[in-house]
């Protein structure tokens, strides 16, 4: 048979393992037959090929392999095993394709033969989760490779769980009542599906509508209560027992209708889906995880120039938005080498879509409309991936190249926290002597609200992507009149956000009754009161107040939430400002964006 006659030939090929891998397993092997009804020639490169970047491809190894008699294959590209080689296997690939595989035939297989081979590694811990593979064929004289497989898909499952997770919307729907979700999750924070048991739910005299018990069923992954009132005047707490486990969980703060004209809303507005070339899971898995799940208020995908998919990308948000409720923002990442920044789009008339990406220009060296706010990311660290020249694929965040539409710097996320440029194990800062933290743009006058972010290429916005430390990384406090998509992107663009490390502390700090964010004209003959209320998920450890790069104070504490009011120290100069940081006992931390002092003439 002639190397160009595929046509005439039929590979058919018996995938053989479970189609349901068990995440808590780590390690899993594939074996494949690959079973010839013609022969095949010599030259002929047969190849398997999928999807799912993150999860299929960075622990791959291969096995046994082994040919019917007569025939022999070769390895000519193994699974890829560093950012280079997957970032090469995907060159000539249909979009969400890797090659993980390809062999050579050195002598012919013959009719009827079989290829045995075995792959192992891991999926990734995220779950449930689905892979798959294709089988393709080239002759030496083709051009191309040609499928022949049909797609083998296998998916894996989550752990036993071992947490039992309650989220409430810590501030009213527009009809005064409050939500609740619960879900049990193994020790990756995968919600489980197979979890069944009864939840009672402790009384409490400050809440209406709560049920005595929460039974979960057979494959329900989580439990939603609607029609919460809180009828005390100050924020409370729901209470839950699951007797069985042994689990003594605490919603977060639920406040009152009429605590507050403003209401705080929390989201992940940075992380990744498969738009992105290295990312997984599809939008709506992403944005189904953040409504139904974790019940967040806000939720914004920030795929990497997604100039193909922009137009369903902007649908999907649309598609999700539920104004009063769920709040997405159309968004997406520019990366360079010099620097990573997210734009936050008011509306779709606005002219900062990916059609203006260029990989050579710094996004800040565009000029931007007003109805777009930029926001770097990951400003004082450099990628650990290389380059085949040994240099980092990208660098620090360039603050040289100033821009009036940078409102906002993410300050924590997966790879830690870029407040300052010493490194800080209780702060979380992993990175020093660069000169690109936040305190070093804040030092240039930058004037920056504070987000929190994930840069999750998973599809799970809050949450780590990481083997070592599973939990949540980030998360942005919107404060704001109410939960529209308009009031909480002039959240943003005012500077009226704060950062937490993935769950939902409300922080409330002011400074002569001017909310964070703010820049207070300040005639010095007065006073500066500073005001500020916390509400935690834990007990709170420290408080401090920072200001051009010092603690001016610090608050110890024991109880989940605190209040304090008094005077601070005159600043010595113009255009001085004031944030407040704090850390819980169990290592979750937040940051509020910093107020300015400018002296009034």
């Amino acid at each position: 048979m002639k190397s160009s006659d595929h046509a005439d030939s039929h590979l058919s090929t018996n995938f053989y393992g479970p189609r349901l891998l068990n995440v808590m397993e780590h390690a899993h092997t594939l074996p494949f037959i690959l079973f010839s009804k013609t022969p095949i020639i010599e030259g002929t490169k047969i190849r398997l090929t999928g999807g799912n970047f993150r999860n299929v491809y960075k622990r791959w190894h291969l096995g046994n392999i082994s040919c019917s008699e007569g025939g022999s294959v070769e390895i000519s590209q193994s699974p890829p095993h560093d950012w280079n080689e997957i970032v090469a296997s995907k060159k000539d690939q249909p979009f969400q394709h890797y090659t993980l595989l390809e062999l050579n035939v050195i002598e012919p297989i013959p009719s009827q033969g079989r290829v045995e081979l075995s792959i192992r590694g891991n999926l990734h811990f995220e779950a449930p989760q689905k892979a798959f593979m294709y089988l393709e064929l080239k002759g030496s004289e083709d051009d191309r490779f040609r499928l022949v497989s049909e797609r083998y898909e296998f998916y894996n499952e989550t752990g036993r769980a071992v947490n039992l997770e309650c989220r409430a919307k810590p501030f009213p729907l527009p009809d005064g009542t409050h939500t609740l979700t619960l879900f049990a999750s193994d020790i990756f924070r995968n919600p489980v599906h197979s979890f069944e048991g009864t939840v009672q739910i402790i009384p409490h005299k400050g809440i209406e509508g709560l049920p005595e018990e929460i039974i979960f069923q057979p494959d329900q992954k989580s439990v939603r209560i609607s029609d919460i009132r809180v009828t005390s005047s100050e924020p409370v707490r729901i209470s839950l027992i699951e007797e069985s486990n042994g689990w003594h969980v605490q919603s977060n703060y639920l406040f009152p209708a009429n605590k507050n004209s403003l209401g705080h809303y929390f989201g992940d507005i940075h992380f990744h889906s498969e738009f992105s070339s290295d990312g997984d899971r599809t939008q709506e898995q992403a944005y189904q995880y953040a409504r139904d799940i974790l019940n967040l208020d806000v939720s914004s995908l920030t795929d990497h120039t997604p100039k193909r998919f922009w137009q369903e990308t902007c649908a999907t948000n649309d598609q999700f938005l539920e104004e009063g409720h769920f709040i997405t923002l159309h968004a997406w990442e520019w990366s360079t080498d010099q620097g990573h920044a997210n734009f936050y789009l008011r509306n779709l008339d606005v002219d900062a879509t990916p059609e203006k990406y260029d990989h050579q220009i710094h996004p800040g060296e565009v000029e931007w409309p007003d109805n777009v706010v930029m926001i770097p990311h990951h400003t004082n660290i450099r990628a650990a991936e290389l380059k085949s020249d040994g240099t980092p694929h990208w660098y620090e965040y360039q603050w040289q190249h100033r821009n009036p539409r940078i409102q906002a710097v993410e300050i924590c996320q997966a790879r830690g926290n870029f407040e300052a440029d010493e490194k800080d194990s209780d702060w979380f800062i992993q990175t020093g002597n660069i000169g690109a933290s936040v305190q070093d743009a804040l030092d240039m006058g930058y004037r920056l609200g504070f987000v929190g972010g994930t840069d999750n290429h998973l599809g799970f916005p809050t949450r780590n992507h990481d083997f070592v430390d599973v939990d949540y990384v980030g998360m942005t406090g919107f404060i704001a009149p109410k939960r529209t998509r308009d009031a909480i992107w002039q959240s943003l663009n005012k500077r009226h956000t704060y950062a937490t490390t993935g769950v939902p502390i409300v922080c409330t700090f002011t400074i002569n009754d001017s909310i964070m964010g703010s820049t207070i004209a300040w005639n010095r003959k007065d006073p500066l009161t500073m005001y500020f209320e916390i509400f935690g998920t834990k007990a709170i450890e420290v408080i401090e107040l920072i200001s051009d790069r010092k603690i001016l104070q610090s608050w110890q504490h024991d109880t989940d939430s605190f209040c304090w009011k008094g005077n601070l120290p005159f600043p010595s100069v113009s255009g001085s400002y004031y944030y407040l940081r704090l850390r819980q006992i169990d290592d979750h931390k937040a940051w509020t964006s910093p107020i300015w002092i400018d002296f009034d003439s």
